[in-house]
């Protein structure tokens, strides 16, 4: 016994020092080869050959070169502290991309072939917003409309959460001279009895016969929208038509 216990001292004596101290670099290098040395079963990493690129290997063989994405998170409703440019599939709506824009957390795609919740396909609509005269504060009609009326005209409800991509107006005759005459999209989240305007705005100014807005709105199923005209006093402007896109 005394002698096993002498041969093992003198073993852990001479046991080089690096093994019981902390591994330590700067760099790792890996000679590229193909195809992968990682044997099945094992995670690794190593160099391919083929592209130059290092890449992860999981248990099951997949290869993960550097540089290339290959998933994007996914969470049950939007991640929380969400910043602008985060983008997320949903699992709570068939996993589709959503990304954080100014307007809020977008779906990056309308889904052609599910219906709304009025079984209207979700796809982008247009509706027309006309008025052949106006005076004052006024809210244009639809198609062949005479004067604007005197309150707002239901021209469009959404049938799920969709949103304003795009207001574009023209106008007959422009204001003239210094004046300008704002058209601005309004919007109604509780069937009429009140209305708010949105960021879809734009003016129509001097001898301009055209305006457009990009601002994008976000709606909720069943809000009303309507077209509000506010005509300067001193404006000879008339024929008015503007063209909404909503998706």
């Amino acid at each position: 016994m005394r002698t096993h216990l002498h041969i093992l001292a003198l073993s852990l004596a001479f046991l080089p020092a690096s093994a019981h101290a902390d591994t330590r670099t700067t760099s790792v290098s890996m000679t590229p080869m193909t195809p992968s040395p990682i044997p099945a079963g094992r995670g690794g990493v190593y160099t391919s050959s083929t592209d130059g690129k290092p890449r992860l290997v999981g248990t099951t063989g997949t290869e993960y070169p550097a540089g290339e994405a290959r998933h994007i998170y996914t969470v049950a409703g939007a991640p929380g502290g969400a910043v602008l440019g985060d983008c997320w599939t949903d699992s709570t709506d068939s996993h589709r991309l959503y990304c954080k824009e100014s307007a809020g957390n977008l779906r990056q795609r309308p889904d052609l072939g599910v219906p709304g919740a009025l079984g209207i396909p979700a796809s982008p609509a247009v509706f027309l917003a006309h008025a052949d005269t106006a005076a004052g504060t006024k809210y244009l009609g639809g198609a062949g409309y005479g004067a604007a009326a005197s309150s707002q005209v239901v021209l469009f409800v959404s049938h799920s959460a969709q949103s304003v991509r795009y207001l574009a107006c023209t106008a007959g005759t422009a204001p003239g001279g210094m004046v300008s005459d704002t058209i601005t999209v309004q919007r109604s989240s509780d069937q009429g009895a009140t209305w708010t305007d949105t960021a879809s705005s734009c003016s129509l100014s001097g001898a301009g016969k055209t305006c457009y807005s990009a601002g994008v709105v976000l709606l909720a199923a069943y809000d009303w929208l309507a077209v509000k005209i506010v005509r300067d006093a001193l404006s000879v402007s008339s024929g008015f038509s503007c063209e909404v896109v909503v998706n």
